[in-house]
């Protein structure tokens, strides 16, 4: 929505900066902007308190079985996933409550304005919204349309953060069918405008077009950079409901899928080449005495006929999951594991890149609770009791349940000290916090 990129502008190159400077002004004063002026202002006890009046003067303006709307809105900032959905969201939700606290301010800014000129003073400064006739029923659609195009950007976040005991969402291996489901959205909401001439005087503005094509670039940039790193094919490639995913959703781009899967050979061949060096470590520790006879025989009898399959080659033969084993059946951790014995290497390939998280949120997570559990009173616990309580914590929310307090009261301190060797323990710094 804020972005520069000229290309987005589809438009003749002569034509570019004036392109530019008409879509700054728009995101200044058109409908985003204003919408954002007028909840930003809204930032000191005064004003939240003029808000709350208009909130109750429009809930007591809607019929006594309707839905009471009072909540505050939402402020976007750019650290914030998501940030401007659920503040244009909450603000279609706010909406009477919203025009009542900008009309209170621009009739307050009239009146100054007229007291001012009677006196032949200078008018008051205010924002420019102030000065403005507010937000027209034509600018709250356009508010609900950004809404629209944003909804599958919030649905992309909240899948791929994960949160929950399932262990279905928030996975590596979702990560590029997610992604293309959103350039593909993307490609459905251009071609929507494709069709409109945007010349006429009575046309609709083209700044929706623009900033779709924007995201539609951004996002395909970055799902080139995460084609280049194997581990999210390789997640995918080995999902079992996802195995055919590149096969079929690739079939009209056979040189990115030669070139990816290219990728997922080499690291499938690590796993391949680290097998085989350690089958050769235990063999060569056996002891038994060999010859050159004996080493002649071994070379035929082993030589590789091309009969033993390649444990990708012989999972990929299986059939997928179908959609209610994905939904109703175990988690595909799970499944591998189960595999290992008949896949040893592919199953620990698996493993290794679907227990990656998706995004950093659940990290954060830890961070906020950690953040938490260190209150004033508590700055002395030293880092290792402060590591057991917080994995603890993620422990008992992951569904593990600890001893209960009857057998841990059984355990000695020797028991204690070999199983959480806490004697090795660092005391807490003493040095005071700066």
């Amino acid at each position: 929505m804020f972005g520069t990129d000229s290309d987005a502008y589809d438009n003749a190159a002569t034509n570019e900066s004036e392109e530019a400077f008409y879509m700054k002004q728009w995101r200044k004063d058109g409908p985003l902007g204003v919408f954002l002026d007028i909840v930003n202002y809204i930032n000191t006890p005064k004003q939240w308190s003029i808000f709350n009046d208009c909130q109750n003067g429009a809930a007591a303006a809607l019929p006594t079985d309707s839905h009471d709307t009072r909540r505050e809105p939402f402020k976007p900032g750019v650290t914030r996933w998501n940030s401007y959905h659920d503040c244009f969201k909450r603000g279609v939700e706010l909406k009477y409550a919203i025009d009542s606290y900008a009309s209170f301010h621009i009739q307050e800014t009239e009146h100054a304005a007229e007291i001012a000129a009677a006196n032949n003073n200078k008018p008051p400064t205010v924002p420019s919204w102030m000065l403005s006739g507010g937000l027209t029923a034509a600018d709250w659609a356009v508010i609900t349309e950004y809404i629209a195009v944003l909804e599958p950007l919030k649905s992309a976040t909240d899948r791929l953060q994960g949160r929950g005991k399932a262990g279905t969402h928030g996975a590596l291996y979702e990560v590029i069918p997610v992604f293309e489901s959103i350039i593909a959205e993307l490609n459905t909401r251009i071609l929507l405008f494709s069709v409109v001439d945007y010349e006429p005087s009575e046309a609709p503005e083209d700044h929706i077009a623009i900033n779709v094509r924007a995201a539609r670039k951004k996002a395909a940039i970055y799902l080139d950079k995460l084609l280049k790193v194997p581990v999210y094919y390789a997640a995918t490639a080995l999902h079992p409901r996802y195995k055919h995913y590149f096969k079929r959703f690739w079939v009209d781009k056979p040189a990115l899928l030669h070139t990816t899967h290219l990728g997922f050979e080499h690291l499938w061949s690590t796993y391949k080449l680290a097998d085989a060096a350690a089958t050769t470590t235990l063999g060569s520790s056996s002891g038994r005495a060999t010859s050159s006879f004996d080493d002649a025989i071994d070379s035929v009898l082993d030589q590789d006929t091309g009969v033993a399959e390649d444990e990708y080659s012989g999972w990929l033969a299986e059939p997928a999951w179908t959609a209610d084993q994905y939904k109703f059946g175990c988690t595909a951790v799970e499944y591998w594991l189960q595999q290992k014995p008949k896949y040893p290497n592919l199953s620990q390939l698996a493993i290794d890149v679907m227990t990656i998280p998706a995004s950093s949120a659940d990290c954060e997570r830890v961070f906020s609770g950690t953040g938490r559990v260190m209150e004033p009173q508590r700055r002395k616990i030293g880092s290792e009791l402060l590591a057991a309580l917080i994995c603890t914590q993620r422990w008992i929310k992951a569904g593990f349940q600890p001893p209960n307090a009857k057998a841990a009261a059984t355990y000695d301190d020797d028991e204690l000290n070999k199983q959480f060797e806490i004697d090795t323990w660092e005391p807490p710094s003493t040095e005071p916090l700066m």
